[in-house]
């Protein structure tokens, strides 16, 4: 239910009918996902998505094709595949502690902003002791 409902002409179903159809739907596609995982092979079948050039900037000179990247759209199995196998993974390396402590990026709860608290925090200590350090 957490995967972005974002259309994309090429599924099969909407991504809208699946999340209304959840319960009749979900079993299927967790077979299909469980395969692909066991297998480790990605469905041939759903390797397929819609590529459009995008302007890097809305300010950019749309005549310069430097100026574009490629965005492209996805069906709906894919993303959900791919949160499945993100979920796991994250679940595997903080379980078994193979992630580091202060690792913020792809975390839940982390961002650069927590990163960077925790840098100036680390340098305010430092520097508290140091004061400590020349008064005793």
């Amino acid at each position: 239910m957490k995967v972005p409902t974002k259309a994309c002409s090429l599924d099969p179903v909407p991504a809208q009918v699946f999340t209304q159809n959840v319960e009749l739907l979900s079993g299927p596609v967790t077979n299909i996902t469980n395969a692909s995982l066991t297998k480790g092979v990605f469905p041939l079948s759903v390797k397929e998505g819609l590529a459009r050039p995008s302007t890097k900037k809305p300010t950019l000179d749309k005549e310069v094709y430097s100026n574009y990247r490629p965005i492209t759209n996805i069906t709906f199995l894919p993303k959900l595949l791919e949160r499945v196998v993100s979920t796991q993974f994250m679940n595997y390396l903080v379980a078994d502690n193979l992630i580091a402590k202060f690792q913020s990026a792809y975390r839940c709860f982390r961002s650069t902003e927590t990163a960077m608290l925790r840098v100036v925090n680390d340098i305010l200590l430092l520097i508290r002791e140091m004061k400590l350090y020349w008064f005793c």
